[in-house]
């Protein structure tokens, strides 16, 4: 096969064999174009169709131009075209490709005007760079786009990068007041930039995001091999980055043997499916991950169980210590199991430090410490952006708005505490927001067993719960009810206004609520709420389930909810999944978490052998345990469909190691845990040594590959902490974000807190950060 430069090359030479001087019989220049290009071309469009014919790719040129290939790619090969005449003298090309390059540049010039801002412009550019690249926390708190607009937008952006304004004006919760606020932000800021155009692609561009990415990282090989460059290309390619990082699309074209065709085939290859992923296998980027740190709090004391719960987003991360005994954020010790959060933070050089120590506060704002004996303050946590939410499910207040102890009574009624972060001269600094109950109390309801949220939203569940009624915003269970479903749970919904203050918006219950079904394990993602219920008993696999049966006793269930609505908020199912496999006893729904159309579920007292869900006959690793993965699809005429997707076992498969007592899910990537695990392996990916080193525990994590019928979920790495032992409980918490994930051990030992009387050494608890590195 003729390879595309050598084509290119081999046309470039055609007009040579033409340089003869003219003689009479040899057309004029003028005779050339009137023969070939019979339309009459102003001055502005003479202009604007060599612009095209010059820094078009010949991929433009072909596909979008709509150019025969032959025309598209003597252009390319014959550039840069200094007339009509020039354009005219390629082969292939004649009227019809001049009035296609007319209309095409007439299309652009009409590009849509969406909200007063033109596709294509340079204010529209930075735009889609902007919602594109930012997280929830940049385009909710720092760009101040509503909340909900901000989920949808990371929603939108799963099924593929959002590329252009009519795009992101689809997304629900975007319109003129959300393009204004992102006008205004990326104006002031200084982010709209002219757009320099190579080989007809934006620097300012994702695309040219993408290709920067590839040709920084890619092996020498895989540029070569994979992407499909002329070896020589590929080769130059890497000397230049080994000088200096290849920065612009610009400096990329003056790397020697890169033109227009290596440009082609670069787009090409990302077109096909890689999506500036700088960890993809098989280009020379596969990713590692790296035991990156371990942090221990400053005040960290004996059997504090640091790492209970843990919780992180971005480079903040929140963990809770439950049996902390102080009674004041200054370390003393006298409020037995009082409890406490600690936040780390990464300063400028990538070090973990300690941000702040969270207590409960008078919820009258008097600014006076409340905590408690044994209310295990810490023992659920969950982070969005600036904001931090810790549920005490152990919390015995009767008033929302006393919690000094002086109306207690409700035994174990559950409250959850609100945390937000601010920054004064660089100062930071996080202080209580709100201390919620729920509107109707009863005792022993655990209303902060588990919490979750999401920018303006929270979702706490409450596994107490003794409701009979099923559904949204059902009657509770009152003290004057003659029947209850005792811990039947529920979840509640509690909404942040532009004052800042929280409100209870709905209040959750699965569809057939049962005694101990502990429905009540919460996760949420935008508009989506997933409830965990392990005790659930019904019959039936997979979406087909009956909720109403109740002869497949703790087999579990997850029931997912969604928002719907602009205006008055509120939220209805959507869907009741039970595992295909669903068996006796097997917990499905201990565990959950959700990230876009996603959803993880653990299983830890399922009984598979294998990683393959149809083999019931290797059901014989009693509480083996297992994750499963479900993906949210929506189709013109068939409506929303979930669809499991991955059926996920340990490497090591063991009896009553409880694989997925804890599962946490970002994008493409579940982290999944056994803490009762007793292999006595150390670090990442070591060997897995034999099974001796009691409850050592371990995590695992695996990546999605493919889409749809071809996807594929494979181990990544196998995780025992650096320093593993027995007793260490590793994998009691996770949690991961990006290319970060956290790991809560409460058998850590932290030496330098172990003081007289406490033991040598003693179990602080702490946690260990991974980082995914090349």
């Amino acid at each position: 096969m003729l390879h595309q430069r050598s084509l290119a090359l081999a046309l470039a030479l055609l007009p040579l064999t033409a340089c003869t001087a003219p003689t009479d019989a040899t057309p004029g220049v003028a005779d050339v174009i009137e023969a070939a290009f019979t339309s009459n071309l102003s001055a502005s469009e003479e202009v604007a169709v060599l612009e095209l014919a010059n820094t078009a790719s010949q991929l433009v040129l072909d596909d979008d131009v709509d150019l025969d290939s032959r025309a598209a790619a003597g252009i390319v090969a014959n550039r840069p075209l200094a007339d009509l005449a020039s354009l005219d003298a390629v082969p292939y090309v004649g009227d019809n490709a001049l009035n296609k390059m007319l209309d095409y540049i007439d299309a652009q010039a009409n590009a849509a005007v969406v909200h007063g801002i033109a596709e294509g412009s340079d204010e529209a550019a930075a735009i889609i760079l902007l919602v594109n690249l930012s997280d929830h926390e940049l385009l909710d708190d720092t760009v101040g786009l509503n909340s909900r607009a901000a989920d949808n937008i990371l929603d939108a952006r799963f099924a593929g990068p959002i590329d252009s304004l009519t795009a992101l004006d689809a997304v629900s919760y975007m319109g003129p007041a959300a393009f204004a606020t992102l006008l205004d932000y990326v104006v002031n800021q200084g982010l709209v930039i002219p757009q320099v155009y190579v080989h007809g692609i934006s620097e300012q561009s994702l695309l040219a995001i993408d290709m920067l990415t590839l040709v920084n990282s890619a092996s020498e090989e895989a540029l070569d091999d994979v992407v499909g460059l002329n070896s020589i290309s590929a080769g130059n390619i890497v000397e230049a980055r080994d000088l200096a990082p290849i920065a612009s699309l610009s400096d990329l074209d003056a790397v020697s043997y890169v033109g227009a065709g290596a440009f082609d085939d670069i787009i090409e290859f990302i077109q096909g499916g890689y999506g500036g992923d700088p960890c993809l296998a098989g280009l020379g980027l596969a990713c590692q991950w790296t035991e990156e740190a371990k942090v221990f709090a400053d005040n960290n004391g004996w059997n504090d169980n640091m790492g209970d719960a843990i919780a992180i987003d971005g480079d903040v991360m929140v963990v809770g210590a439950a049996y902390e005994d102080g009674c004041t954020d200054a370390g003393d010790n006298d409020c037995y199991s009082a409890g406490a959060a600690y936040v780390f933070a990464k300063d400028g050089s990538g070090a973990w430090q300690q941000e702040g120590v969270l207590k409960p506060m008078d919820a009258s704002g008097n600014g006076n410490f409340v905590a408690q004996n044994y209310d295990w303050f810490g023992q659920t946590v969950a982070i969005s952006g600036d904001t931090i939410v810790v549920g005490v499910e152990w919390e015995d207040g009767c008033d929302p708005l006393i919690n000094d102890g002086s109306a207690d009574g409700c035994y174990s009624s559950g409250a959850a505490y609100v945390y937000s972060r601010s920054i004064v001269d660089g100062n930071v600094s996080w202080n209580q927001e709100a201390y919620l109950k729920p509107a109707q109390l009863r005792n022993y309801d655990y209303f902060g067993s588990d919490v979750a949220i999401d920018g303006d939203t929270i979702v706490i569940g409450a596994e107490g719960d003794d409701s009979c009624n099923g559904g949204v915003d059902a009657a509770p269970a009152l003290d004057a009810d003659a029947t209850f479903c005792n811990s039947s749970g529920a979840a509640y919904v509690f909404e942040r206004d532009s004052q800042g203050v929280w409100s209870q918006d709905a209040y959750l219950k699965g569809s057939n609520p049962d005694s101990y079904d502990d429905f009540g394990t919460v996760a949420i993602s935008g508009s989506l709420i997933a409830v965990g219920a392990d005790g659930d008993d019904s019959y039936g696999t997979g979406t087909t389930a009956d909720p109403t049966t109740n002869n497949c006793t703790n087999s579990g269930a997850v029931t997912l909810f969604v928002r719907i609505g602009e205006g008055d908020i509120s939220w209805a199912q959507e869907a009741y999944l039970k595992a295909d496999n669903a068996w006796i006893g097997d917990g499905f729904g201990d565990s959950v978490d959700i990230d876009l159309d996603t959803l993880a579920v653990g299983a830890p007292f399922e009984d598979g052998c294998e990683a393959d869900s149809s083999v019931l006959s290797g059901d014989n690793c009693s509480s083996s345990g297992a994750v499963y993965t479900y993906l949210r699809t929506e189709e013109p005429g068939n409506g929303i469909s979930w669809t499991e997707e991955g059926y996920l076992k340990a490497s090591n498969t063991a009896n009553f190691s409880g694989f997925g007592t804890e599962v946490a899910i970002y994008e493409d990537s579940v982290l999944a845990s056994q803490y009762s695990e007793d292999g006595c392996g150390q670090g990442i990916d070591s060997a897995m040594g034999n099974a001796n080193c009691w409850n050592s525990g371990s995590a695992q994590i695996f990546r999605r590959d493919g889409f749809g019928s071809q996807v594929d979920w494979s181990t990544e790495a196998y995780v025992k902490a650096s320093d593993s032992t027995e007793d260490l409980y590793f994998g009691e918490s996770i949690d991961i974000s990006g290319g970060t994930a956290v790991i809560g051990a409460i058998g850590a030992i932290d030496e330098s807190a172990c003081g007289v009387g406490e033991g040598n050494p003693c179990d602080t608890g702490g946690a260990y950060v991974l980082s995914l590195q090349q």
